[in-house]
């Protein structure tokens, strides 16, 4: 069964540094890292060096935020 992860970090972007924290469904913390960076590189064209993932959480059903992760977890 999928879990849900809370993933939290920055990234730098030019001049500052960004936070994000985005909840992805995926079977284990390390696939959740993965699909982040992923994700990140391609949407804002930033390479894996200048991400920095500062905590991944597994979050209980109750507690998922987004509609379309609860949606995809088949909650």
């Amino acid at each position: 069964m999928a879990k849900v992860f809370r993933v939290t970090g920055t990234f730098h972007t030019g001049h500052h540094d960004q936070n994000f924290s985005k909840e992805i469904v995926a079977d284990k913390d390390a696939r959740a890292r993965e699909l982040m960076m992923s994700l990140i590189g391609s949407k804002h064209a930033v390479p894996r060096r200048l991400i920095k993932i500062t905590e991944v959480k597994e979050v209980p059903a109750d507690q998922i935020e987004d509609a379309v992760v609860r949606h995809k977890a088949g909650l």
